[in-house]
């Protein structure tokens, strides 16, 4: 089972305990655990019985990286967690707030002993200006107690005026004090600072890239899932040949196919939002008396088949009723409304993919990455749609593919269907339909001339 985005609400995690039976091999948390009650949602978490595997997102930047969260939990960060022959690795944190990521520790703290003077002079304004405004803040209430005292009516304009113009005189005492602190932010060396700092910044995310693309080069990327806050791009580059990548922060499942690989975004489990019910063209009703705040709270179920099949399905905690619907964030309020009254959730089957296990058996029989790369693309493609790797019709850019392999195309497809086993697989050149069928597949007979 796979959740994230849970901000520290333990409400969200004790509904999933209630959902859910002790039958997971693992728990993963993808971050946004929360600092203040992570704790608490680990304990809950634990009473699955089985290993917890996290990250850390930028709700969790108080968290410490060697925080012992109990002795089911397991973090994540750059270390490799071998669960029923699938290892789990990945790291916390991302460019929205690093917390205490050891590497953003190193890389700030390098930038910060470079310019330790500038800082220093900063600090030592900053110090001079805070004191100043204490003092300036303790003068000004000394001249309101004495011009109360002195004045019999307080409701007069003269007494007004006299407020308004120490108010004034403050203002300006406190604005010639922060010269001090605006003149060392406007040198040259500040600016360096902050050009240095900026560079750096940048170069924390592929830091920890590098090092996760170490672990996983250890572990053997082909069994391996990493799991971070927010989803990694351009994998390929160093990350090529991992079948499942699971991340959150952007809230709303997803499950998407690319360049080979599996990205589910498995948030949110705390998702509380504001809905109407529906007036009879169906917009939301605009009675704010009749708003109420529904749960869609959102998990996600992982199982595999023992041949390389992942099955995929998001699950609710809890269904929404008909007849309301979701308001825009423009029209909620302060206050939250009272909760909606929701049913439990149903349970849609799993989704499965067949692509991990079979890309790496191609792997195996020696057939070309790139071959591989552009066939596995398609075919999730299909399976998106629902026609399940039967009589699939490969894309344009395999058609361009073949056309410039040629005879050794042609080579790499047979080996690809007799090795793999998939039923059927067709691809267009110009007007010819070509089909190649697996060893064993009489159903239907090939295609002349192939």
């Amino acid at each position: 089972m796979a959740i994230s985005d849970i901000h520290g609400r333990v409400a969200a995690v004790e509904r999933l305990r209630a959902l859910e039976s002790n039958r997971f091999d693992a728990v993963v948390v993808a971050g946004d655990i929360g600092s203040e009650h992570a704790q608490a949602v680990m304990t809950v978490l634990a009473t699955f019985e089985c290993p917890v595997l996290y990250v850390y997102g930028n709700w969790d930047y108080d968290l410490p990286y060697d925080l012992d969260l109990g002795n089911r939990c397991r973090h994540l960060h750059h270390r490799g967690i071998n669960i029923e022959g699938l290892f789990f690795t990945g790291f916390s944190g991302l460019p929205t707030h690093w917390g205490q990521n050891p590497i953003a520790a190193a890389i700030e703290a390098a930038v910060d002993d470079r310019h330790r003077i500038v800082l220093a002079q900063l600090n030592e304004a900053k110090a001079s200006y805070e004191a100043a405004v204490a003092r300036i803040e303790q003068e000004k209430a000394a001249q309101l107690d004495e011009l109360a005292s002195v004045t019999k009516n307080t409701k007069t304009k003269v007494y007004a005026r006299r407020v308004e113009q120490i108010e004034r005189n403050t203002a300006i005492a406190l604005r010639r004090e922060a010269t001090h602190v605006d003149a060392v932010k406007g040198g040259k060396a500040y600016r360096a600072y902050l050009e240095d700092g900026g560079s750096a910044y940048a170069s924390i995310l592929e830091s920890n890239r590098r090092e996760l693309a170490a672990v996983v080069q250890e572990l053997g990327p082909r069994r391996t899932i990493v799991v971070t806050h927010e989803r990694l791009t351009h994998t390929t580059e160093d990350l090529y040949g991992v079948p499942l990548f699971l991340f959150g922060h952007r809230h709303g499942h997803e499950d998407k196919f690319w360049n080979g690989s599996r990205f589910v975004n498995v948030s949110a489990l705390d998702q509380l939002v504001i809905v109407a019910p529906k007036t009879d063209d169906g917009s939301p009703n605009p009675r704010r008396q009749s708003w109420r705040t529904a749960d869609i709270g959102s998990y996600v179920i992982l199982e595999t088949d023992g041949a390389g099949r992942v099955g995929i399905e998001p699950r609710l905690l809890w269904s929404m009723p008909e007849g309301w619907a979701r308001l825009r964030m423009s029209a909620i309020t302060p206050d939250r409304p009272p909760m909606l009254d929701q049913p439990d959730p149903p349970q849609p089957p799993l989704r499965m993919a067949k692509f991990p296990d079979k890309l790496h058996k191609m792997l195996e029989a020696g057939v070309d990455e790139k071959l591989i790369q552009t066939i596995f693309d398609a075919l999730a493609e299909a399976d998106d749609t629902g026609r399940r790797y039967t009589n699939i019709y490969l894309a344009d850019e395999v058609r361009v593919l073949f056309s410039d392999y040629r005879a050794e195309a042609d080579m790499q497809l047979r080996m690809f269907v007799e090795r793999v086993g998939i039923e059927s697989i067709a691809f267009e050149r110009g007007s010819e339909t070509w089909h190649e069928r697996a060893v064993g597949h009489e159903d239907e007979p090939a295609t002349e001339g192939r």
